[in-house]
């Protein structure tokens, strides 16, 4: 591409496993979080999707498909619906 790339979000823990769809941006963080930022942006900030209160587990593997995201815990697999 060309020009500058632009920061969408920032958030308090180490962002991983990213995944972007029509939806919006998706991903976990070292805080053991589930967030996310609409498609029109982050204005206000990520949303915590999933983890709160309680942090997740762990969370690894990070997909999405066309109404639910899908991440493991430990030796559990997970979906949450998409808003």
């Amino acid at each position: 591409g060309t020009g500058a790339p632009e920061q969408i979000a920032t958030t308090d823990v180490n962002p991983v496993d990213l995944v972007v769809d029509a939806s919006g941006a998706y991903w976990l963080t070292a805080g053991n979080k589930l967030q996310r930022c609409a498609p029109g942006g982050c204005a206000g900030g990520p949303q915590d999707f999933a983890g709160t209160p309680t942090a997740l587990d762990s969370p690894h593997s990070l997909v999405a498909d066309a109404a639910f995201v899908y991440w493991a815990e430990k030796s559990s697999v997970w979906r949450l619906a998409k808003p």
